[in-house]
C-alpha cells in the first residue's frame, strides 16, 4: 500500500461543557506541523457557553484552512459524538482528540510517521499525573499515578477501518473504546501504540471532589455493562455480594475486614497500580487520608452503578446500530 506524503486528515473533537477549552484545543489543532484538512467540533449537547464561543471564533477567523465544521446535531455522549464525526468526516484518515488535553504541535506528524513506517493504525497514549491532592489520589486509585494509558484521543487511523470493525457502541460514556479495540482485535486488526505519551490533561484528570468522583464511578460502571469487554464488572459485583454475605453471617469478621480493606484498597492497590507512589505523599501529606477515602468512593460508586444497571436494565453492545441523525430541525454550522 502506497501512502501519501501529505495525507488528508479529519480530526474529530467531541466536547461537552468544556468552555474555553474548546478554543484552546482548536488553536492547538490549527497550529499542527502536519495541518489537518478538516476539523469537526462535535457538540455533545453542551449547556454552557462553549458552542457560542466556538461560533464567534469561527466568524472572526481570517483563513479558510483547515476547514472547521461546528456540528450540533444532538449527540449526547462521547461515543455517539465520535460516531457522528466519523460519518461526517470527508477525509480518508481520521484522528481523534478531546477538549482539555495538551498535545504537541507535532502530534499528527508523529502519528503519521508511525503509520507510514508500519502501515498500521496508531493509538494515542496519555500520561496520568494528577492535578492537586484529591485528583492525584483519584488517579492513583483508577489509572495509576504516572502511568501511560492507551487511548482513542491522540489516535490516527483510516476511516475505512470502521467499515470493517463497526462503530463505537452508541450512547456510552465509558468502556466503548475498550470494547471497540477488542472487536478490532477479533477482526485481526493490529494497532501500533505511540512509544511516548502524546497527550495529557490540562487540569482535572479524574475528579476534584468527592461528589463528582462518586457519581462518575456510578455512571462509568453502569455505562460499561453490556459491552463485550466488560465481564469484569459482573465479577466485581459478585465479589462484593459474596463479601457482604460473609460479613452478614460472621459479624466478628468486621474489624479484620475493615483493617484489610483500609490497608489494601487505601495503599497497596494504588501503589501496585501506580508507576511511582512515594512522591504523592511527599507532595501531598493529606494523601494518607485521601487515598482510602477515594478508594471507598470508587468502590461504592461502582457497586451502585453495576447494581442499578443490572436491575434497571442496560442495552448490550450488539443492540446499537448507528443511524445518521435527521437534520430536519437541527443544523450543522460550517466554516469555509
Amino acid at each position: 500500500m502506497s501512502l501519501p506524503r501529505k495525507p488528508n486528515i479529519s480530526v474529530i473533537v467531541p466536547y461537552h461543557n468544556e468552555g474555553k477549552a474548546v478554543l484552546r484545543t482548536l488553536n492547538r489543532l490549527v497550529a499542527q506541523t502536519l495541518p489537518p484538512a478538516e476539523i469537526l467540533m462535535i457538540d455533545s449537547s453542551s449547556t454552557d457557553d462553549g458552542p457560542d464561543l466556538l461560533e464567534r471564533w469561527l466568524q472572526s477567523r481570517k483563513i479558510s484552512r483547515p476547514r472547521i465544521r461546528s456540528v450540533r446535531l444532538g449527540s449526547t455522549t462521547p461515543s455517539s459524538s465520535k460516531n457522528l464525526g466519523i460519518l461526517l468526516a470527508r477525509c480518508p484518515w481520521v484522528g481523534f482528540m478531546d477538549c482539555g488535553h495538551l498535545f504537541f504541535p507535532q502530534w499528527l506528524e508523529d502519528q503519521w510517521r508511525l503509520i507510514a513506517s508500519t502501515h498500521r493504525p496508531v493509538y494515542g497514549k496519555c500520561r496520568f499525573t494528577g492535578h492537586g491532592p484529591f485528583d492525584s489520589c483519584a488517579v492513583a486509585q483508577t489509572y495509576g499515578l504516572g502511568n501511560e494509558v492507551e487511548t482513542i484521543p491522540g489516535s490516527l487511523m483510516k476511516k475505512s477501518l470502521f467499515q470493517k470493525v463497526g462503530f463505537f457502541a452508541e450512547n456510552r460514556r465509558a468502556g466503548y473504546d475498550v470494547a471497540w479495540r477488542k472487536r478490532a482485535s477479533d477482526c485481526k486488526v493490529s494497532f501500533l501504540v505511540s512509544p511516548l505519551p502524546n497527550i495529557r490533561y490540562e487540569s482535572t484528570e479524574v475528579a476534584d471532589h468527592s461528589l463528582y468522583l462518586f457519581f462518575k464511578s456510578v455512571s462509568y460502571a453502569r455505562a460499561t455493562l453490556g459491552l463485550g469487554s466488560a465481564n469484569f464488572v459482573q465479577k466485581y459485583f459478585l465479589l462484593s455480594l459474596v463479601v457482604s454475605l460473609a460479613l452478614w453471617a460472621r459479624p466478628a469478621w468486621w474489624p479484620g475486614f475493615l483493617l484489610l480493606y483500609l490497608v489494601g484498597r487505601g495503599f497497596i492497590w494504588p501503589a501496585w497500580r501506580s508507576a511511582k507512589i512515594a512522591p504523592l505523599f511527599q507532595r501531598y501529606p493529606q494523601a494518607l487520608v485521601l487515598l482510602p477515602w477515594t478508594g471507598f468512593l470508587c468502590d461504592f460508586g461502582r457497586i451502585l452503578g453495576i447494581f442499578t444497571g443490572l436491575f434497571a436494565g442496560t442495552n448490550r453492545e450488539h443492540d446499537f446500530r448507528f443511524e445518521p441523525i435527521s437534520t430536519g430541525k437541527r443544523s450543522e454550522k460550517k466554516s469555509h
